[in-house]
């Protein structure tokens, strides 16, 4: 396998930097995006670790490693440190109570033990470890259930296909570790119900969603000419359970939609 990345590929990796950062900025959960940066780091240099071919492919690496991965999560990170720690610093402290004594420096005095943003949801919105998890809170794990079957679905779904398509392993794999550190940190650390409207930056659900459906079209053509009604394109059996999960999300998703709205215009909770 050469590992190598065309210009214009090249292009849009770089076009990733300004929207994973402005995703970060507006939504701080989709800072799980620059996984994808270090992974993509990772494994580049195991490539090459692997093959042994520092020295005839100095320049792929240095375009590669330094271009590509390591300048992207560079700026990103660099950007949310600023936004989350170096702007509200010097706008809020010394004056700012406690938060401004949580630095981890002193000779970097912005970088305190948490984030402006993770200190207030600590504070006021009660946010932290199994904070969350109490008897008055049960109807907004029932509401979040629906979005955790699904993604839980979806992990499974491509780790059981990354098998049958190695290829795919680049892009599946970093976005798999993202769905479980995302759900780890909404289930135990965050206010549950918020899954329903975060949970839009993973595409995970989203391509399991739309392989089942196409599956199923594809299935119902195919019936017409072949005697196995659940034989696919492949001359594989075509899993109906994965519809009957498909089809009671979409449906809990309607419900859930139309509520919600109407409880947003009247200001009340859930959010």
């Amino acid at each position: 396998m050469k590992f190598k990345i065309g210009l214009y590929s090249s292009i849009y990796y770089l076009g990733t930097i300004p929207l994973f950062t402005l995703a970060a900025l507006n939504r701080p959960i989709c800072v799980l995006l620059g996984l994808i940066y270090i992974y993509d780091l990772l494994s580049i240099l195991q490539y090459f670790v692997m093959k042994k071919r520092f020295s005839e492919d100095l320049s792929t690496i240095i375009r590669q490693i330094v271009a590509l991965p390591l300048l992207s999560g560079t700026i990103m990170l660099l950007t949310v440190v600023y936004n989350w720690y170096y702007i509200p610093f010097n706008r809020f402290c010394p004056s700012g109570g406690e938060w401004c004594n949580e630095q981890i420096l002193k000779s970097i005095p912005f970088i305190t033990k948490q984030s402006f943003y993770s200190f207030i949801q600590a504070k006021y919105w009660n946010i932290g470890f199994l904070n969350y998890w109490t008897l008055n809170n049960i109807p907004n794990f029932i509401i979040a259930i629906p979005q955790f079957i699904i993604l839980l679905k979806s992990i499974h779904h491509f780790i059981i296909n990354l098998h049958n398509s190695p290829n795919r392993c680049n892009t599946i794999i970093p976005l798999v570790a993202i769905t479980i550190i995302f759900l780890f940190i909404v289930l135990f650390l965050a206010h549950v119900q918020i899954i329903n409207r975060v949970s839009s930056f993973i595409p995970l659900h989203l391509w399991y969603i739309s392989e089942t459906l196409i599956s199923a079209k594809t299935n119902n053509q195919i019936s017409h000419y072949k005697k196995s009604p659940n034989l696919n394109a492949n001359g594989v059996n075509f899993d109906n359970t994965k519809m009957i999960w498909v089809k009671l999300y979409l449906g809990c998703l309607f419900f859930w939609v139309s509520i919600q709205t109407v409880l947003f215009g009247l200001f009340l909770p859930p959010a």
